[in-house]
């Protein structure tokens, strides 16, 4: 199986390559946002499994001209080359690359939605002052509570961002960062800090620094890293569904 990365696995990757049956295979991204490396580790496969008859028949999940030479060379060795995509695959794979499968497959969304889900948008973060306005004005008026926040990562842990002494506004990029995650991925990266020495998901790491750098406007120090870390760490665990 052939995966992305930036500059580490994801706690995903991580969780398949520790799958029976399943090679997880690392490329990368670039800058830019573009997938490198990938294509190349795919041709490489299908002419190390055919040269030394590891298989007989492969199925492609791909639609990218770059492996087209890897389908021909691995058929000069007499394997066949099964092309899977989702319909409509006319316009989503190489024309040549279908030209040169042995046979190709299309994928209805019918099919798709008995084995796998879209997750549901994170409900977004709602201020205190907005809630309030869609309240009755005699209610807003006769209490001085603010109101709870629905969200998975809601209200920010004050005792638990107190004890990391987390700098000020950066426990609500924490927050917020977690509210973008399904409770899957949480108890993902619980499982991936248990494995990895406690520290967290690169994905997630990096993107909660990058956020609060963008928050202070400044890098941070290696201390202030430390303490968002710990809190990260902290809310992650607590937040994490119990089994």
């Amino acid at each position: 199986m052939e995966c992305l990365r930036k500059t580490g696995p994801t706690a995903e990757h991580s969780r398949l390559a520790h799958c029976n049956n399943i090679k997880v295979r690392l490329g990368f991204l670039n800058s830019a946002g573009q997938q490198k490396g990938v294509d190349s580790l795919i041709v490489t496969d299908l002419v190390e499994l055919a040269r030394n008859r590891a298989v007989g028949d492969v199925v492609l999940v791909s639609g990218d001209e770059d492996v087209r030479i890897g389908v021909q060379l691995a058929q000069s060795f007499g394997v066949r080359v099964h092309l899977v995509g989702v319909k409509p695959c006319a316009g989503n794979q190489s024309p040549e690359l279908r030209q040169e499968a042995d046979t190709c497959t299309e994928l209805d969304i019918s099919v798709l939605k008995n084995i796998i889900s879209m997750r549901q948008p994170a409900v977004s973060l709602a201020t205190p002052a907005a809630v309030a306005n869609k309240r009755p004005a005699s209610v807003a008026k006769s209490t001085s509570v603010p109101p709870s926040n629905t969200s998975v990562a809601s209200a920010p842990a004050t005792g638990v961002a107190a004890a990391a002494n987390v700098a000020p506004g950066l426990e609500a990029v924490v927050e917020s960062a977690l509210s973008e995650l399904a409770p899957s991925e949480i108890k993902g990266a619980v499982d991936y800090m248990t494995e990895n020495t406690n520290n967290v998901p690169h994905e997630l790491d990096s993107k909660v620094l990058a956020r609060c750098k963008g928050k202070l406007g400044q890098y941070l120090d290696d201390e202030s890293r430390r303490k968002v870390r710990k809190y990260l760490r902290q809310r992650l665990r607590e937040l994490a569904p119990k089994s």
